[in-house]
């Protein structure tokens, strides 16, 4: 016995994108038949037929892309326009989405995202640790706290290794004079605090 899995669609005037939602599909698994006036889409027990579309697509064009929660189908229309409805012969023309007519005759022009977004990313110079120590993580950190210490004077390095090594790693210290008089305890919020 067959069950219809859930779905919702939308479109733009060239394609129809409708999303089947499927757990964990395997992707060697799922079925779709594209035909010009209709879709099947099988997987498991699961079936979805949809038809008759209200145009024609262009099954060539068309596709599917299998992902962890559900798979996507674009139809590509071969007559650009809106459907009324996902299933049924639609009556006369495509029903087409047109801007209001503006006041004025002068054309806006339109802004070319992919050339701000390819100037911007060039822009970019890529930062180093030295610019940003936030960049890199927790090997940047290594990074930055090895030249510190490459580059500290013997006391320094006694002060960076007692504080670290007591504090359990919260604490870490370049100042001799100070972590020597005492045990370095490990570092307590004020939520850890709170717990108590």
């Amino acid at each position: 016995m067959t069950s219809q899995p859930r779905y919702e669609w939308y479109q733009t005037d060239g394609k129809t994108t409708i999303t089947v939602y499927v757990k964990n599909a395997e992707a060697d698994k799922v079925k779709i038949e594209f035909a010009p006036k209709s879709l099947v889409f099988s997987y498991g027990d699961q079936q979805l037929v949809l038809e008759p579309l209200p145009t024609e697509i262009n099954t060539d064009a068309s596709s599917y892309t299998v992902m962890k929660m559900k798979v996507e189908i674009g139809l590509v229309k071969k007559v650009a326009g809106r459907w009324q409805a996902i299933t049924g012969e639609q009556e006369g023309t495509v029903q087409h989405i047109s801007p209001e007519p503006s006041t004025s005759n002068r054309r806006k022009a339109r802004k070319n995202w992919d050339a701000v977004t390819t100037e911007i990313l060039s822009s970019e110079k890529e930062k180093s640790v030295s610019d940003d120590p936030n960049i890199g993580g927790d090997v940047a950190a290594n990074e930055m706290f090895a030249k510190l210490y490459a580059d500290a004077d013997e006391d320094v390095k006694k002060a960076m290794i007692k504080s670290y090594t007591e504090s359990n790693g919260t604490s870490l210290s370049m100042n001799w004079d100070e972590v020597k008089k005492a045990r370095v305890e490990p570092y307590k919020s004020k939520d850890d605090d709170d717990k108590a």
